[in-house]
């Protein structure tokens, strides 16, 4: 019996066209929407949790396309609903910590966290919007607080990426 390891997937020898096309488009989008970025937020974690969150969509969109997580209904829905649960949270935990300083800040804000990305899953899987980047939206947007230039920006770089993906979706296939 002989072990074998494949480091790469049989198929990019016969099919690395598609590869490679698949990956440009998914990094010249990333490139315009982390550029324009760059005109809307300055907080440096914030801006690498919610980038993690585009770049981990843009991968579930060009690399799995024909995913159910893929569909447009499912980016768009699971990032609305992350964008909302979290604007929700962030309110929320901004005024509890207003309100009573004696509340340790650290394990509300860990709580409010956590609670936002749990009520994020629950809502997507009740409502048929799955798309497991989105629990991350909340996440940032609970870490940073309510900030409209943020939400406009996760809002306009799903859009851009669906919008891409939706354009291209005959000619994108899933990657593995």
């Amino acid at each position: 019996m002989r072990l074998s390891i494949h480091l790469f997937d049989a198929k990019i020898k016969c099919q690395y066209r598609r590869y490679l096309a698949q990956t440009d488009v998914a990094v010249a989008l990333l490139f315009a929407v982390l550029w324009v970025e760059t005109y809307f937020t300055s907080v440096a974690e914030v801006r690498g949790l919610l980038l993690a969150v585009i770049a981990s969509t843009a991968f579930v969109l060009f690399a799995l396309p024909e995913n159910r997580t893929a569909h447009p209904r499912n980016a768009l829905g699971g990032h609305a609903v992350g964008l909302l649960v979290g604007a929700s949270f962030a309110l929320v935990s901004d005024g509890a910590l207003s309100l009573d300083r004696a509340v340790n800040a650290d394990i509300l804000f860990v709580l409010s966290a956590a609670a936002s990305v749990g009520l994020s899953m629950l809502l997507m899987v009740a409502t048929n919007t799955e798309h497991p980047p989105a629990a991350g939206t909340a996440l940032g947007i609970v870490f940073h607080g309510l900030d409209w230039q943020i939400v406009l920006y996760v809002a306009f770089s799903i859009v851009a990426l669906v919008g891409a993906h939706w354009l291209l979706r005959r000619r994108l296939r899933n990657l593995y």
